[in-house]
């Protein structure tokens, strides 16, 4: 910000663009960086799309992060090993989230099973678990869930906590009843980002599922209320009249 305050030229410098992104990705500004990293000059830079890509993720925007990340690969290769494996790992929960199993296990083997970094090794196991959920192997993804609430890393046991909770509800294997009470547990836990967005849609369709219409739609409202910027909250609110 000096920099850019002492010569107000360096604003129109990718590089300094670039930089600037990066730095904001490392600060948690996620939708900052994506808008300085989207540039123009940078729209089909790939080292611009390894930072872009790792901000989409953590807005949620898998879509748009697996995109960058394909197109960020080249410039991986050049970056520091840990480095490396970190946006490797975001790049597995992009393809996963998306359907793309074969990437999400390609670029899982690319990565060690142990690390340094508690939080890295759970997330590695979360993507596991959801690699075996998406290939019907409920009985593996179950336990690989189980795994990774074990780790006690957030947000990563919620997530784990959630998504089997789903898995074997859908399986037949945990009843209505059960479920909505993890639910209502989850929402507790964790509040302010798109996890929160995905445990209230849960539970909403969870409670208009065994038909208690009232408790849906204060859910639906709650989420529609505290996410307003999100396309899928904006899904949910247009829904509300007619569940009405």
């Amino acid at each position: 910000r000096q920099a850019e305050q002492g010569d107000g030229g360096l604003s129109a410098d990718p590089s300094f663009v670039a930089l600037k992104g990066a730095a904001k990705v490392f600060a948690h500004r996620d939708a900052e960086a994506v808008a300085d990293l989207s540039i123009s000059t940078l729209a089909m830079d790939p080292n611009a799309a390894v930072w872009r890509g790792l901000a989409r993720v953590e807005l949620g925007q898998m879509a748009g992060a697996q995109r960058d990340f394909n197109l960020a690969m080249p410039a991986v290769a050049k970056l520091d090993p840990k480095l490396a494996a970190h946006v490797k790992l975001k790049a597995a929960r992009a393809a996963v989230a998306m359907g793309n199993v074969q990437a999400a296990r390609a670029y899982v083997r690319l990565l060690p099973d142990r690390s340094d970094d508690h939080a890295s090794d759970a997330e590695v196991l979360l993507v596991k678990a959801q690699i075996a959920s998406s290939l019907n192997q409920t009985d593996k993804a179950a336990a690989l869930y189980d795994d990774v609430i074990k780790q006690e890393v957030q947000p990563f046991g919620v997530q784990a906590r959630l998504e089997k909770a789903m898995l074997l509800n859908d399986a037949g294997k945990l009843d209505d009843k059960a479920v909505l009470a993890e639910l209502e547990k989850l929402r507790m836990m964790w509040r302010g980002d798109d996890l929160e967005l995905r445990i209230l849609t849960a539970l909403s369709e969870r409670q208009l599922a065994v038909g208690d219409v009232v408790a849906g739609l204060k859910t639906m409202r709650i989420a529609t209320v505290n996410f307003p910027n999100s396309d899928d909250a904006r899904a949910m609110g247009a829904r509300m009249p007619d569940i009405f």
